[in-house]
């Protein structure tokens, strides 16, 4: 269960009991009125005595309600800045990982090189490769998979987006990895390290689905 989690359920709690209380306070009110009226006039009655007591009685749990409240928007806040500062946390994680992508020496020259030349395929082959070592998985398949729509000659494109499939493992990643590989094998029905890969893909989706 998350920060942010816990956030909801108590804001939503807080605000709850914060119409709760709005309405309890009108008639705690009303009961102050009561009290005004009871102590000028019935102050000595003895019969009345008890009647008095629990309105003053009434008076000290709205002051008690009062303070539980303040504690508890107190806490609610203290968990809103702490889901706060988780996600705050989190969300550096991508822009530092994309930066470190970024000021990859390689990377900078692929990216003049590709810039330049944005249809070569070759470049973008080893930007895919590149991305895949650095595990940028979503940036690898999309520029193998635009490399294999201008050339789809090349039997190390579909390597290369089979294994970044495999490593990436969403659901059905690894079946569409081997689908890529079985593609590359009626191209290239000759070539052996197609079918070698093709033949350990498949023994390591059987053994992990066994």
């Amino acid at each position: 269960m998350t920060f942010t989690h816990y956030h909801d359920e108590t804001v939503a709690f807080v605000n709850g009991l914060i119409v709760w209380l709005s309405k309890f306070y009108k008639k705690i009110k009303h009961f102050d009125a009561l009290r005004c009226e009871i102590s000028t006039r019935c102050l000595f009655e003895r019969a009345n005595f008890a009647l008095y007591t629990k309105f003053s009685f009434l008076l000290m749990i709205k002051m008690d309600l009062f303070e539980m409240i303040k504690s508890l928007l107190r806490i609610s806040m203290l968990v809103a800045v702490t889901a706060a500062l988780g996600c705050k946390g989190d969300s550096k994680k991508l822009p530092e990982a994309t930066q470190r992508v970024q000021q990859d020496p390689e990377m900078i020259e692929l990216n003049g090189l590709l810039q330049a030349d944005p249809q070569n395929d070759s470049l973008l082959y080893r930007r895919a490769l590149l991305y895949y070592r650095l595990e940028g998985f979503d940036e690898a398949l999309a520029d193998v998979g635009k490399a294999l729509q201008i050339d789809s000659l090349h039997p190390q494109y579909y390597h290369l987006m089979a294994d970044v499939l495999l490593d990436y493992g969403r659901p059905n990643d690894s079946k569409k990895a081997i689908e890529v590989l079985k593609t590359a094998a009626a191209k290239f029905p000759n070539r052996t390290p197609t079918l070698l890969k093709l033949s350990e893909f498949q023994l390591i989706v059987r053994k992990h689905s066994d």
